[in-house]
């Protein structure tokens, strides 16, 4: 039979539940109840058993935790495959679990009227009951429902409930559009790094939803650019997704004992490193982290790079500290992009504000005129 696998209950009493599984590793320990700090493993690929087995009781309120014989711990979903939730405009069947973040879980769902794909993001159980996740997936709601922007990932339906979706009866989960393509962090993980001429076409789309969240009153950004959170449709078209929710000092908490750096630091502005209060951040932040996810993209390395964030933290606002050229680490990119990117990464974000007074309209001014001129140097060089 091989080892089994043991549902433990973490904040509800009652009966374990025996799951059969394949071994796992063949030692036999005894395991404390982690409380709620489960390591995120795939269920399907680490126990073979469906999705639906593990959800003891019809009960999912309370948080579980499931654990092998040999001390291996495993967070369950929030949703099984196949189980319908109710919208408020529509219903909606569990595909599979698509993406784990720190607020909750991603889902790959079908619209049970139009049988349109959608992607249901789920505050995770242990989360449900906190008031600043819960304020956040709240302003995130709010947020996204102000921006309408092809850029800019729309919500498409809410939980239904019977309260007012306020702080007192929040919904849940939210819908937004399944978007097929991926996003750029996905891509850097097959290709390593994207042809250039991709990146400023990317960059420009990206920084017209920027320009249309900073023209909002008051001003909306995103403080969160990076690959991560910049998706490509079907036809290639950047939709930039968690405006306003992945939040840097978020991320100082994601590991503390920073033998593990979140990604995260690796784009964020020098104002966020030295911990400017988010109300106080300017427009600028955007633009630099912008930057170093173009830098990323084009030459498939980090711009500051360290072992620990807080060293990571120190390179990004030393005034001193500069990456190398892009153009110098790959050769294919064109000097006048690279210089771009290091305009758009100036370490006083009151240079970049100097060298681009509209923001992010003028950084997507420079970018078209810079993909111009590579359409007419490739054409260039096609005709001859």
């Amino acid at each position: 039979m091989g080892d089994s696998l043991t549902i433990k209950p973490v904040l509800a009493n009652g009966p374990t539940a025996k799951l059969s599984g394949p071994p796992d590793n063949g030692q036999k320990e005894t395991v404390p109840p982690i409380n709620n700090q489960a390591a995120i493993i795939p269920l399907l690929e680490r126990s073979g058993v469906p999705t639906s087995a593990y959800v003891p009781s019809p009960d999912t309120t309370s948080d579980f935790l499931l654990v092998s014989d040999s001390g291996k711990v495993f967070t369950m979903p929030v949703f099984p495959n196949g189980k319908e939730i109710s919208g408020i405009k529509g219903n909606y069947t569990i595909i599979e679990r698509v993406g784990i973040g720190g607020v909750g879980e991603v889902y790959k769902a079908k619209n049970n009227d139009t049988g349109e794909f959608a992607a249901v993001k789920v505050v995770s159980l242990e989360n449900r009951h906190n008031p600043v996740v819960v304020a956040r997936f709240l302003k995130e709601i709010e947020i996204t429902n102000r921006l309408q922007h092809p850029g800019i990932i729309r919500i498409i339906d809410l939980e239904k409930t019977d309260g007012k979706n306020d702080q007192e009866h929040p919904p849940c989960f939210l819908v937004m559009p399944y978007i097929e393509g991926g996003s750029l962090e996905q891509e850097l993980k097959k290709n390593h790094k994207i042809n250039p001429i991709d990146v400023v076409k990317i960059a420009i789309g990206i920084s017209d939803a920027l320009d249309h969240a900073h023209r909002q009153r008051p001003s909306i950004l995103h403080r969160d650019i990076k690959p991560g959170n910049i998706m490509l449709d079907d036809k290639g078209n950047p939709i930039l997704v968690d405006f306003n929710i992945g939040s840097i000092e978020d991320a100082s908490t994601i590991n503390p004992t920073g033998q593990e750096l979140p990604k995260t630091y690796h784009y964020m502005s020098p104002e966020q490193a030295r911990g400017i209060g988010k109300e106080q951040l300017p427009p600028a932040t955007d633009l630099f982290s912008l930057g170093s996810t173009m830098f990323h993209l084009v030459t498939g390395e980090y711009p500051f790079t360290g072992d620990k964030p807080g060293i990571v933290s120190t390179r990004i606002q030393d005034p001193f500290d500069y990456p190398k050229l892009p153009h110098e680490i790959n050769p294919e990119v064109p000097l006048e992009l690279s210089v771009l990117i290091m305009d758009i990464m100036a370490k006083d974000y009151q240079d970049r504000e100097d060298m681009f007074p509209q923001g992010a309209l003028s950084v997507k001014q420079r970018l078209c005129w810079i993909l111009s001129d590579m359409e007419k140097d490739k054409s260039t060089s096609v005709a001859a």
